[in-house]
């Protein structure tokens, strides 16, 4: 079962891919809809790359981010770490 908010974003996710037939973007930190649609062949999961480092001080992973998009999930959660210092 999703939780709340990743049951909204599959509801949106399904209805671009599947009643408006657009190409976009849909970006989530969801990972559960990675698994949910990495067989429709409507839907493309790819992530922005990025190298994870060793970690700092503070206990943060050092994060570069590549600037490129590339095919299948990711499987790290930068969450707070990465935003920090990129803001």
């Amino acid at each position: 079962m999703l939780p709340p908010g990743a049951a909204i974003a599959a509801a949106v996710l399904d209805s671009l891919a599947h009643n408006t037939r657009c190409c976009g973007l849909f970006a989530t930190h969801y990972h559960q809809l990675s698994d949910a649609h990495k067989a429709d062949p409507a839907v493309s999961i790819m992530h922005m790359a990025c190298a994870v480092g060793e970690e700092t001080e503070d206990g943060a992973p050092e994060v570069t981010f590549l600037y490129r998009l590339t095919q299948g999930g990711w499987v790290y959660t930068i969450n707070v770490y990465g935003s920090e210092k990129h803001m």
